[in-house]
């Protein structure tokens, strides 16, 4: 384990030269787990992750996010393929929109699989895909 991250706003950048943000289309991740990012000309930024979001990468999700939504206005986060989401995942989600709010940021979330769907309504955080 490294040393533990200063808190992050939406506009913080916490990556390295290396990392693959450097251009702000195309996917990242693993296996189990994987973020596509699309950025247009208009400062819309869409996400689709893929898989299980959970606590073992809610950290990365929550990083990669907040910096890649540095240069936009707006980030549609694309739910409908994740099979899973635990409450580390929803924290992430609620974060990336709270952050953003002061910014200006328009953060919403789309298409919500099954199983997030579950999860949302069981955390009683609706909110965020309405």
């Amino acid at each position: 384990m490294g040393r533990p991250c200063p808190p992050r706003t939406l506009g913080d950048r916490h990556h390295s030269a290396a990392d693959p943000l450097a251009v702000h289309n195309g996917e990242m991740g693993d296996e189990d787990f994987t973020v596509e990012l699309e950025s247009d000309a208009e400062s819309v930024l869409t996400v689709r992750l893929d898989g299980e979001l959970d606590m073992a990468n809610s950290d990365w999700v929550d990083d990669t996010l907040g910096a890649a939504g540095e240069h936009h206005r707006r980030i549609i986060v694309q739910l409908d393929a994740l099979t899973f989401i635990d409450s580390a995942g929803i924290g992430v989600l609620q974060a990336l929109r709270a952050r953003g709010r002061p910014l200006g940021i328009d953060v919403t979330f789309e298409n919500p699989s099954e199983p997030v769907q579950r999860a949302i309504e069981a955390a009683d955080t609706t909110e965020l895909i309405e």
